[in-house]
């Protein structure tokens, strides 16, 4: 039914978008510098928390459990870091050829469903009359191009 084309249509205009909007992502690069400052301020913090907490645990008898909760805080905060890094560039992280496929599976399928449907009502997709499956099939045909 002319519903079920215009939802197809409607979905298949969002994947597009949503494609777009993913290679905008993929294309804004994170500035080196940024993810360089980040690191090197971490590494100077980390160097000298170790003077910042003489005094603290100087006081007390057990100073020298500074050494190991020096340690736990380094690698909390530069496992953090590495978080952080890895956030950046979440396509690398993400299972995107596979997904990509199962969507090219169904956007195939719904335009063999579309032609099949438009070929039983008697419609020539390719006439020129404008029909409600067009306009998808042309949406269709655009994704599989940049896919």
């Amino acid at each position: 039914t002319n519903l079920d084309k215009r939802t197809i249509i409607n979905n298949l205009n969002n994947v597009a978008t949503a494609c777009a909007e993913c290679e905008r992502l993929y294309a804004t690069p994170i500035p080196l510098l940024y993810t360089r400052h980040a690191l090197k301020f971490l590494t100077f913090w980390m160097t000298f928390m170790p003077f910042a907490f003489y005094d603290v645990f100087a006081s007390s008898w057990n100073h020298i459990l500074m050494i190991p909760a020096i340690c736990i805080i380094c690698f909390l905060f530069f496992g953090i870091e590495e978080i952080a890094v890895s956030l950046e560039e979440p396509f690398s992280i993400l299972p995107m050829d596979e997904m990509v496929e199962e969507l090219q599976m169904n956007i195939d399928d719904t335009m063999e469903w579309m032609e099949a449907d438009m070929l039983e009502k008697g419609d020539d997709v390719n006439d020129g009359r404008s029909t409600g499956g067009d306009e998808a099939l042309t949406v269709g045909k655009q994704l599989q191009r940049t896919g």
